[in-house]
């Protein structure tokens, strides 16, 4: 051009990738037959692609071992990129494939990555999250028992409900010593509780029992005294023997026109 001005156009295609990085240009002047062919100076320039917003990945609000397979999603991000998720730890506890589909295997903790890949006007973006399966819950239930007082005690026994056991366990799965225990040895009605069980991959949930303590009977009771011709206005000193507990004996007429006693010295006096 004889004035010295030169316009460049580039045009990218909206599906093509643009160059992300420096770039160098300069313009050139083909020679002509009274002009010799001229180049400008360089123009250094950068080409950047944009940033995508923050991208999440969301999954269940719970996670129980045991669950059925559950799908992995994303928000955030922009463009039309594809999502490819990685697991970065816990293969233990979870499977996760690439497109999100996750097994559930064991409780723990499992981190997970998910990209969401750079397009003609986006970079390439990377969520990560840590996903926790809980144990899962099992009621074991105190079967209910009872004794007399003064008596052994009965054998006890626990119940599971193997209708909450998960991925075709058993009631074996369920280990340890049970030991049981009750507040009081008294006569009446007391919470029986079990300890000392466990279950790999459940949260034991333990449902105590009644222990019912009935009352003994006593041995029989007889009371003696040292003459039985007993005279008007004459005292006695009564004897009881018998029964489990003396120091809880009352004393008591059933005629006390006849006769009374005194608790406290265990004395009747003929009083007609």
């Amino acid at each position: 051009a004889l004035d010295g001005t030169a316009i460049a156009r580039w045009a990218v295609p909206a599906d093509s990738d643009l160059p992300n990085g420096p770039a160098r240009w300069y313009a050139r002047y083909s020679g002509d037959g009274n002009f010799n062919a001229k180049d400008s100076a360089v123009i250094d320039s950068d080409f950047t692609k944009e940033p995508q917003p923050p991208l999440s990945i969301t999954k269940p609000d719970s996670i129980v071992y045991g669950d059925p397979d559950f799908q992995l999603r994303t928000t955030g991000g922009s463009g039309e990129g594809a999502v490819t998720f990685t697991q970065l730890s816990g293969q233990d506890v979870l499977e996760v494939a690439a497109d999100g589909m996750v097994t559930v295997k064991t409780p723990g903790t499992a981190l997970v990555s998910a990209t969401k890949a750079a397009t003609h006007q986006y970079n390439e973006t990377t969520a990560t999250l840590a996903i926790t399966v809980a144990p899962a819950p099992l009621n074991i239930t105190v079967q209910d028992a009872q004794k007399v007082y003064g008596q052994p005690d009965p054998a006890f026994s626990y119940q599971i409900d193997e209708t909450m056991l998960r991925n075709g366990d058993d009631a074996g799965i369920v280990t340890g010593v049970p030991r049981y225990s009750y507040a009081s040895g008294n006569a009446g009605e007391h919470p029986l509780t079990l300890t000392g069980l466990s279950a790999r991959y459940y949260d034991l949930q333990i449902i105590p029992g009644k222990f019912v303590i009935d009352k003994a009977e006593q041995a029989p009771v007889s009371i003696t005294h040292q003459d039985l011709n007993t005279t008007y206005r004459d005292t006695l000193r009564l004897t009881a023997t018998g029964g489990i507990t003396p120091e809880a004996q009352q004393w008591s007429s059933t005629d006390t026109a006849v006769a009374r006693t005194d608790p406290a010295t265990r004395r009747a006096d003929a009083t007609r």
